[in-house]
């Protein structure tokens, strides 16, 4: 099949699993920032270190990592992890769940416990004390560790290179496609799409933060 049929399916793909990432990160990301800065769990600090070292492990080291561990039959499908599009927005949110973690936490920080202990004096219970008072002071933050595990899933590479199958293909594969087939003005192309895209999510996260976004990781 020629390749430029299969281009808007390489977008595509790469909106839907970093769109999905995204969601598992915030799902994943928020309650992990919420305990590691509001609770005295056992073990939160190590929570924190964990995930901040997920950032040290190499893209490539992460994916045949995920073939070893998930290559074997799942119960009632049977049928591989490996052998599953959903693995490819699994892996994205493993790999960049850091930055929603870090963008949560430090927003959480700047929130004091004052203001939750105050709701939770009327009667208000913790989830509708974290859904009426603490997400409306600290959704910027998440919002901007949000958008930058967009970022890096949509432009991620390393990590997928080794899972993704025939349909499954990501912008950054299909630039490496096109480039080792000769095609450098369609590889290119894929290339100004990605870019801007990236620039737009980062032209987004300093209209929200502004200049908070050096403190991300504070």
């Amino acid at each position: 099949m020629c390749p430029s049929i299969e281009t808007p399916k390489f977008i595509i793909n790469s909106f839907l699993y970093s769109g999905l990432a995204l969601i598992l990160c915030l799902l994943i990301g928020v309650p992990m920032a919420w305990i590691m800065t509001r609770t005295h769990a056992p073990g939160r600090n190590t929570m924190d270190a964990l995930t901040t070292l997920i950032l040290a492990i190499p893209g490539t080291a992460i994916g045949i990592a995920y073939i070893r561990a998930f290559n074997f039959p799942l119960p009632f499908i049977d049928a591989p992890l490996t052998g599953l599009w959903i693995i490819l927005p699994l892996v994205l949110a493993v790999r960049r769940l850091p930055y929603t973690v870090r963008g949560s936490y430090s927003s959480l920080l700047l929130v004091h416990p004052s203001m939750e202990e105050a709701a939770a004096n009327v009667g208000a219970t913790k989830l509708r004390t974290f859904r009426d008072i603490t997400v409306p002071l600290v959704w910027k933050g998440i919002l901007v560790g949000a958008l930058f595990s967009f970022i890096m899933s949509i432009q991620e590479a390393s990590a997928t290179i080794f899972l993704t199958l025939g349909g499954w293909e990501m912008i950054p594969f299909g630039i490496f496609t096109f480039y080792i087939a000769g095609s450098h003005s369609q590889a290119a192309a894929l290339g100004v799409i990605l870019i801007v895209v990236c620039a737009l999510s980062l032209l987004a996260v300093n209209r929200i933060a502004g200049t908070r976004v050096g403190g991300l990781f504070g």
